[in-house]
């Protein structure tokens, strides 16, 4: 292989997989800045994370055949890359291993903590999309219980002190008063029919889901 065709190889492979975890982690493509997934949530289903778990194992074969060719054409910068690259997907494919995905939320993490900076984080004009991700909080709380409940199942839960705060702090985010505010922010500019629409989601749609959750813990 030519020493431009290793650096092309080696370039694209880094941008497809940028591109593959804004996909995949559409909270964090808002908070950049990439638009197009402000509607949308990471996707935190068993058969999601399984799939997620094969796509750093495709990588890694594909780093594999990469060196298998020769590295002659990379200078020391893409070189330190690609050793970063590597170890940052080994200790994926190490941390798999461990089914880390059915404790998915604790006092101190879990979307409790960052589901309102993925609302409020959507640009003031693309409010309609904020609105679309505010009413589908349902369906990601679903998917959290469905990995506690697998967790149970298998013996994997949380020690007790990690969880102990969380359906309260659940409980005040599902307030007018505390979480309201911060859902609503990303509306503030938004035309007052869609300030209303999403103070009823809110307060109909996603205040509930958070209340089930609590239940649930």
């Amino acid at each position: 292989m030519s020493t431009s065709a290793v650096r092309e190889r080696l370039h694209a492979l880094f941008e497809r997989e940028w591109a593959w975890q804004l996909d995949q982690t559409p909270e964090m493509a808002t908070i950049l800045g990439e638009d197009g997934a402000h509607d949308r949530w990471t996707n935190y289903s068993e058969d999601a994370v399984a799939r997620r778990n094969a796509h750093v194992d495709d990588v890694l074969a594909e780093i594999a055949a990469l060196e298998t060719g020769g590295l002659d054409g990379l200078d020391e910068t893409d070189r330190l890359s690609l050793d970063l690259f590597r170890r940052q997907h080994e200790l994926k494919a190490a941390g798999s291993r461990f089914p880390s995905h059915l404790m998915p939320i604790t006092k101190m993490s879990g979307l409790h903590i960052s589901m309102h900076r993925a609302v409020a984080s959507v640009p003031a004009g693309q409010a309609e999309m904020a609105l679309a991700r505010l009413r589908t909080i349902p369906d990601v709380v679903a998917q959290v219980v469905d990995l506690l409940q697998a967790g149970v199942a298998v013996g994997v839960t949380p020690p007790r002190f990690t969880i102990d705060d969380v359906p309260e702090q659940l409980d005040v985010l599902a307030t007018q008063e505390s979480g309201a505010p911060l859902f609503l922010a990303a509306f503030e500019r938004a035309p007052q029919a869609l300030q209303d629409e999403a103070a009823k989601a809110f307060a109909d749609i996603a205040a509930p889901a958070f209340t089930r959750l609590a239940g649930h813990l």
